[in-house]
């Protein structure tokens, strides 16, 4: 059975029967074979048929194969990515304490809820190197779910700790939100480097008094998850192509 085909042709039939003309759908399908990485049909979006949802038609999903191919997130189950699911603070401990290296840790946590063995050792040392704050002195509330603001606030605090110029390419350029959807004070210094940095895309939108971050203080999805810690991978100096690489040796 070829993957490509069959995925791309439920595609087309998803959009014929919301209504698109069928060629308007092929055009559609035709998108995913624009964003279609050096992987081929190993690529991650045939692999994860749920990449395909409409929220990530316009992004490119880079973000998810390097964190696939570098061990640093991994699928739902062996189909599914389950891109717009929100990232509680354990799995982002986690994912950050594999994005670093999985390095060593010694000593034990202050923190009593913590009640899981997969996510310990990755709490005990995001917060021994000051990259993930408890929520108190005792408590680390591993199960409640990471916003936007929270994320980005931890991306700069972990860059700094690297001795990284936080400089950013336009100190001139405003930010601003709407009244309906605030981000934080704590957080403004980090959404702006994030922006400026191109990690994230949180504002996309323009009025007379500058750039509107969106979705501060909502929950961030694992797709977009994916694609920050891609963007700070970047930023550090990293570099990286998607490239398959058969396990098959000689």
């Amino acid at each position: 059975m070829n993957i490509k085909k069959t995925l791309l042709a439920g595609l087309a039939a998803t959009l014929l029967i919301s209504g698109v003309s069928k060629a308007g759908a092929e055009e559609d399908v035709g998108i995913f074979q624009l964003m279609e990485c050096g992987k081929g049909e190993h690529c991650a979006i045939y692999r994860f048929p749920d990449l395909l949802a409409d929220e990530c038609i316009n992004y490119h999903h880079i973000g998810v194969e390097y964190c696939l191919d570098n061990g640093i997130m991994n699928g739902t189950s062996d189909t599914t990515f389950s891109p717009q699911e929100s990232l509680t603070r354990a799995q982002l401990a986690t994912i950050f304490y594999r994005f670093a290296g999985s390095p060593a840790v010694s000593g034990g946590s202050p923190f009593a809820d913590l009640t899981e063995d997969w996510y310990k050792t990755a709490v005990t040392w995001a917060a021994s190197a000051g990259i993930v704050n408890g929520t108190s002195a005792t408590t680390f509330s591993p199960y409640e779910p990471i916003t936007n603001e929270q994320l980005v606030t931890i991306f700069y605090r972990y860059a700094k700790s690297t001795g990284m110029d936080m400089s950013v390419p336009d100190p001139s350029r405003k930010y601003t939100c709407n009244e309906d959807d605030p981000y934080s004070d704590y957080a403004y210094e980090a959404l702006v480097w994030c922006e400026e940095r191109s990690i994230t895309s949180l504002g996309d939108d323009w009025s007379g008094n500058g750039i509107v971050i969106q979705n501060a203080g909502k929950p961030v999805t694992r797709f977009d998850t994916s694609y920050y810690f891609y963007g700070l991978f970047t930023v550090l100096g990293g570099s990286y192509s998607p490239v398959y690489q058969s396990e098959e040796t000689e």
